[in-house]
């Protein structure tokens, strides 16, 4: 079993309710993995931007053991 942590940046939705929380699943489960069992739909999932340990990332990522993963939405202006 994995633990990651979870960690909310901005407006995005809390499935959980909580700005951080932690999930654990089996290995090996990807970013996208994750947010599923975090509970966002893959719609949300698409937009849905991810840093593990302060760097960038896909959804295909494999955080470690212990990772924190940021998850913020992606912001625009002019």
């Amino acid at each position: 079993m994995k633990a990651v942590t979870f960690d909310i940046v901005g407006l995005l939705r809390r499935p959980t309710g909580a700005r951080r929380w932690t999930v654990e699943a089996s290995d090996p489960a990807t970013v996208a993995d994750l947010l599923r069992l975090a509970g966002y739909t893959a719609d949300e999932a698409k937009r849905i931007q991810v840093m593990i340990d302060g760097t960038a990332v896909s959804s295909m990522a494999i955080p470690d053991d212990g990772a924190r993963v940021t998850l913020y939405l992606p912001v625009g202006g002019g």
